[in-house]
């Protein structure tokens, strides 16, 4: 029941647990050339796709890889 809510949420592009949007969020990094990390006020974070102008939310690996990239 929750899971198409949230689907509706990042479709319009807002965060999952706060409903701020997205495209105000704090840029963290690149991913690869066409996506990158974001990080909404509420700490949730997202990876953007540019290529679709779309939203999900980042997977663990994908956390992690970029909290290496920090300490390299």
């Amino acid at each position: 029941m929750i899971k198409p809510f949230q689907d509706v949420l990042l479709d319009k592009g807002l965060c999952v647990g706060c409903t701020y949007p997205l495209n105000k969020a704090k840029k963290l990094g690149s991913i690869t050339d066409n996506s990158e990390l974001v990080k909404c006020k509420c700490k949730r974070i997202y990876v953007h796709d540019k290529r679709m102008d779309k939203y999900r939310r980042a997977t663990f690996q994908e956390e992690q890889q970029y909290i290496k990239s920090l300490k390299k």
